[in-house]
Order: structure tokens, then C-alpha cells, then sequence
């Protein structure tokens, strides 16, 4: 045997001797009657031996085709139906997903997503990983991560993801009798500040958007803190 045949000829074999005729299968198949003739005899030629006698009047299997149709056919219904279990998991979703994500997504608005998504999808398990360093998704062996806009690197595939989040500064009434308002961003060094120190040793930058859209950046006289709180 030169080469396998192929499936797609021993499916034609089997279907020319259900129905009884290259005709009839060929109409099943819509094809012509030649084509299937011609598929016949290059799995015959494949296999080195004849499997149909035919004639313009009576089509039969040979007693070599008849062992190969009763042995082949167990299989190729075993492959349909191997084939055919694939539908299901390609219409329900199922597997581990293993996500990298910032402690301070979980906190503020990731459990409604994550019940909606366990809702939708019962059969996928997420492993969730929460922690403020940077980590590199792809080489941690994560599927997927969750970052704020400027940390996606260029080269990553990324869409927006919950609610757009806004950070914003605060004091507490007693520091503010104590020590006054700041009057610009840049008078914040004035201040005491508790800031945010992750745990890289990356600091947070407080960045501020004035009415023109122009960028200011603070100094600041910080207290680090990698709790959470600092947000």
C-alpha cells in the first residue's frame, strides 16, 4: 500500500453499498455517477484490491470488499462520533482560565462580573491571582490579566473591561482645619501624603488632568504604604 486512503473515498464506498447504485449515491452526495467511479477506483488502487464488482446492470461487494466495509465501518462511525463530541465543547465553553489581576479590581467591582460570568459559563473554572506586581501575563503563564490602560504593553491584544475608574485625592476635615487646602498639584509637597508603594518598589504618580487637558505631576512629602488604603 502505497498511501493511506482517504476517509472521504471509504465514506463513498460505504454509502454506494447502502444505497445500492453509484447512481443513487451520487445523487445523495450531488455528484455525478463518474465521480464516484472515479473515487472508487483510487481507493481500490490504494488498497491493491478490487472491492466492487460492478456492471451496467448489478453492483456487489467482493469477498475482500465485504471484510473491509464489515471492519472498516465500526471505525468510521467511532471517528463520527469522536468528531461529532466536539460540538459540545465548542458550544459550552469549559476548561481552567487562569487570571492575573490587581488586588484593587477584586475590591472594587470584579465580583459582579465574576457571578455573572460563572452564570454564564458553569463549566469553566477561574483561578484568579491577585497581587500589585508587575507580572508579565504571557511568561507567568496566565491566559489572561487585567491592567489599568497605561500598564498594557504595546504589543498586547486588550479591550476595555468594567467601568472607567477615576482616583481622586482626599483629606480628612481635621488634617484640611490644620494644615489648609493645596492650591495647585504642585503645592501638594506641602503636604503630608500617604501614597501608594508597590511591591516591585514602583510608587504610584499622582497625575492630575487640568480644564485644557494639560498633564500636572505632584511631588509629594509621602508616607509609602503598599495597603491598599493608599488608593
Amino acid at each position: 500500500m502505497k498511501t493511506l486512503p482517504d476517509l472521504q473515498q471509504i465514506e463513498t464506498l460505504i454509502l454506494i453499498v447502502k444505497h445500492g447504485s453509484f447512481r443513487q449515491a451520487a445523487k445523495a452526495l450531488n455528484l455525478s455517477p463518474p465521480a464516484l467511479t472515479v473515487a472508487i477506483n483510487h481507493l481500490e488502487e490504494k488498497l491493491g484490491v478490487r472491492l466492487l464488482n460492478r456492471s451496467t446492470r448489478s453492483l456487489s461487494l467482493t469477498a475482500v470488499g465485504e471484510e473491509f466495509l464489515n471492519n472498516i465501518t465500526p471505525v468510521v462511525n467511532d471517528y463520527r462520533r469522536v468528531v461529532g463530541s466536539l460540538n459540545y465543547h465548542r458550544l459550552t465553553p469549559e476548561g481552567v482560565v487562569k487570571v492575573n489581576l490587581p488586588r484593587i479590581v477584586i475590591d472594587l467591582f470584579f465580583q459582579d462580573y465574576f457571578i455573572a460570568f460563572k452564570n454564564a459559563c458553569p463549566n469553566v473554572t477561574l483561578e484568579l491571582y491577585a497581587t500589585d506586581r508587575k507580572v508579565n501575563i504571557i511568561e507567568s503563564g496566565f491566559d489572561a490579566g487585567i491592567r489599568y490602560s497605561q500598564d498594557v504593553p504595546k504589543e498586547m491584544i486588550a479591550i476595555p473591561f468594567g467601568e472607567k475608574l477615576s482616583l481622586i485625592p482626599v483629606a480628612s476635615p481635621d488634617y484640611i482645619r490644620e494644615a489648609g487646602e493645596p492650591d495647585t498639584p504642585q503645592s501638594l509637597v506641602n503636604f503630608r501624603c500617604i501614597n501608594r508603594c508597590f511591591p516591585g518598589g514602583e510608587k504610584y504618580r499622582w497625575e492630575f488632568i487640568g480644564p485644557a487637558a494639560s498633564l500636572a505631576r505632584s511631588r509629594l512629602k509621602a508616607i509609602w504604604s503598599s495597603m491598599p488604603i493608599a488608593q
